[in-house]
């Protein structure tokens, strides 16, 4: 319909690259981060036995069990402790380097085509799945119903609005 042509007609490279950089300006960029992180922790913390197994399956057959156990509990110890890093440290590199990309990639949006153009796909490909689909419809569908239903009503903000409008063109 009309709504989903103009919603793909909708040019995304440049509200999305106003969109991060008003995000990073903000610093909730670094609180998302911080949360992956603190997910990512959790994750690896109740997947600490299968990724043992998993080191178990890949080391040669003639590398003790010892050594394997040895290795994992000092690998995933010093990864753990890298999060922990990075979620207690504000000025920590991997910051710094995850506000530089982001502001890079929105930079890229406005100024390369190859970058926007991807954006636009990605937006196209969101908008054709048919959930997102429906959602759409229903939101359409329930923001026409609330204009109707506060176009009749004339106590509504609308229709005081719309009062007031009309007198002001008369009198222009």
């Amino acid at each position: 319909g009309y709504v989903d042509r103009r919603l793909h007609e909708v040019e995304i490279a440049a509200p999305l690259s106003r969109a991060i950089d008003a995000v990073r300006e903000s610093g909730q960029h670094q609180v998302a981060l911080t949360a992956v992180l603190r997910g990512v922790m959790r994750f690896l913390d109740e997947n600490r036995d299968v990724l043992r197994d998993r080191l178990e399956q890949e080391s040669p057959v003639w590398v003790p069990a010892w050594v394997d156990e040895r290795v994992f509990n000092r690998a995933f110890a010093g990864l753990e402790a890298f999060l922990a890093d990075v979620i207690a440290q504000d000025d920590h590199a991997l910051r710094a380097g995850f506000d530089r990309r982001l502001r890079d990639y929105a930079n890229e949006l406005r100024t390369d085509p190859a970058p926007a153009a991807h954006a636009q796909e990605a937006k196209n490909r969101l908008l054709d799945r048919p959930d997102v689909h429906d959602w759409f419809a229903t939101l359409w569908t329930q923001l026409k119903a609330n204009v109707l239903a506060e176009s009749a009503d004339p106590r509504s903000q609308l229709q005081q609005a719309l009062a007031s409008l009309i007198v002001q063109l008369g009198r222009a």
